[in-house]
């Protein structure tokens, strides 16, 4: 009985919640400059709350977070990207499928 009350508690506070903070627009603002500076202690509090709320946002933030993990592993200077290496036989190998395919 206890646990219900607590449960009808909590999902009171997220409507409360969900019709105050701020709209997604501004969460997505706040979530991308979130990755160029330090938020203030206020901003960091609505996000939280907003992320408390709302899948969408928490998601974008997530990928967001990909995204930047994903380009950081990009080398600055491409020709340190390491080549594949192929044998000579399975270079002739493929000159020749290539070469069987055009005709």
């Amino acid at each position: 009985m206890a646990l219900q009350a607590y449960d009808k508690m909590i999902d009171a506070f997220r409507e409360w919640l969900s019709r105050n903070s701020p709209e997604c627009r501004e969460i997505v603002e706040t979530i991308s400059q979130s990755m160029e500076r330090n938020l203030t202690l206020i901003e960091r509090v609505k996000l939280k709350a907003h992320l408390w709320v709302c899948a969408w946002c928490a998601r974008y933030q997530h990928q967001l977070y990909l995204i930047r993990v994903a380009a950081q592993t990009i080398p600055s200077d491409p020709t340190s990207i390491p080549q594949p290496n192929l044998s000579p036989d399975a270079r002739q190998r493929i000159k020749a499928r290539l070469l069987s395919e055009e005709s």
